[in-house]
């Protein structure tokens, strides 16, 4: 499986490391894995693409009624306390600016376009700080010009770094829809001018606060301070779902939503019982979930004595969605994506329970698979690293933690063909 880069949620970088082969995305979306190109799957016509804005402004939805019968959310803010930053080698390192393909005049010119401000555009242009690349300039500024970039300035300078790949955290800045940041600093146990100090270092990109400057931070917290700022920014936004049955409710259709995979008859009995009982009754939709889903879910690997359970990425856990135990053969790469490319079609309507949701970026590379729950939640495993849970989600937080500020996906519906209609097989997007 080919890389990702990274993740949010544990962050919104880190992506599952080793991911299938993909093909491009032009008039049409194909998909190619490493050897070749199966017939199975089809060009998929007109395709539409999401963007970081509009992913902010997706409902959030909760006590929706639906074929599943009715969610109840409750908010599940999941953060492993260590202070692990699983990036730290491309975070907790002094800053080097990478530009590429510009001339010593032409990066002059730009950064005194930028509303840097006069001490830090001064700091910056010092030429002991620059260095040659075979492409461009490389800057390694001063630690007091970072602190001094003007909030406009810094994000357009930032900007700029995040188009080229060598600018780690410029490219993949932890990101929140804008009052999210705030409301999470304020609940932590942060000294207000700690607080404050945070703040200066972040700037504004679409719908977005974005925050790349752990480094700085971290030089200006104490150990348990900056423990807390990492665990703010790698918490991650999970939910626990209930399933209200209400008395008189069509139990057998609730069933065969959630029972799918062949496992109505196991649940049947207990939806029965929930609807017999006075008033309706509820139940935690973990309890619906097949084995291997159950008994993942809110854990994080490093808990499994499982020498596999670091190498677990997303694809892994997808394709293992309906299975009992674990089939370990899905953590090589090319037996994955032979099941991905045998075993799956893509589906027009929307997506149903255990379905797979595919992300797809706008190079025509896999970006991430997750599995669709109900009323637009999905379970997901984001990352390969033991920073990241196995969770629930609500689907526009597991879109922010892949799309980073002006960028954009596009989504595919899966399903397995076994429990595909027979109508056939197509695609459709959010």
């Amino acid at each position: 499986m080919s890389g990702f880069a990274k993740l949010k949620g544990g962050r919104n970088k880190l992506f599952c490391a080793a991911f299938f082969l993909l093909g491009a995305v032009t008039t049409a979306v194909v998909f190619l894995f490493a050897k070749s190109l199966s017939p199975g799957f089809q060009a998929l016509s007109s395709p539409a693409w999401i963007e970081s804005p509009e992913i902010a402004a997706l409902p959030d939805e909760t006590g929706i009624v639906g074929p599943w019968g009715t969610l109840e959310v409750v908010k599940l803010p999941l953060a492993n306390p260590d202070g692990n930053v699983p990036d730290a080698e491309a975070l907790l390192r002094r800053p080097r600016w990478v530009f590429e393909q510009f001339t010593e005049e032409g990066l002059t010119r730009f950064l005194y376009s930028c509303n840097l401000g006069a001490v830090p555009t001064k700091m910056i242009l010092n030429r002991v700080n620059w260095t040659t690349t075979p492409t461009g300039w490389a800057i390694t500024p001063p630690e007091s010009a970072i602190w001094f970039l003007q909030h406009r300035g810094r994000r357009q300078l930032y900007t700029a770094l995040a188009r080229t790949p060598a600018n780690y955290a410029q490219c993949f800045p932890f990101h929140f829809p804008i009052g999210q940041f705030d409301v999470r600093l304020g609940a932590s146990d942060l000294p207000p001018v700690q607080v404050s100090k945070i703040r200066r270092l972040t700037y504004t990109n679409d719908a977005h606060v974005c925050f790349a400057d752990l480094e700085a931070a971290r030089r200006v917290l104490r150990t348990d301070e900056f423990d807390q700022l990492v665990a703010i920014l790698y918490e991650i936004p999970a939910c626990r779902l209930r399933l209200r049955v209400a008395p008189e409710a069509d139990v057998e259709a609730v069933a065969r939503y959630w029972g799918r995979g062949g496992r109505e008859k196991r649940i049947l009995p207990l939806l029965q019982a929930l609807e017999r009982s006075p008033g309706g009754g509820e139940i935690h939709v973990a309890d619906l979930l097949p084995s291997f889903a159950r008994l993942r879910l809110n854990t994080y690997p490093d808990a499994w004595n499982d020498p596999t359970a670091a190498r677990q990425d997303c694809c892994f856990t997808a394709l293992n969605f309906f299975n009992e135990t674990a089939d370990t053969n899905l953590l090589n790469s090319d037996y994955a994506g032979q099941v991905l490319n045998e075993q799956y079609v893509p589906v027009e309507e929307k997506p149903t329970f255990g379905d797979l949701i595919m992300l797809v970026d706008a190079a025509g590379k896999a970006a991430h698979i997750c599995v669709n729950i109900a009323g637009n939640y999905v379970f997901t495993k984001n990352g390969i690293n033991a920073a990241q849970p196995w969770v629930l989600m609500n689907l526009s937080d597991m879109l922010m933690t892949y799309c980073p500020p002006g960028q954009r996906l596009q989504l595919l519906y899966l399903r397995r063909k076994d429990l595909a209609q027979p109508s056939g097989s197509s695609a459709n997007m959010l």
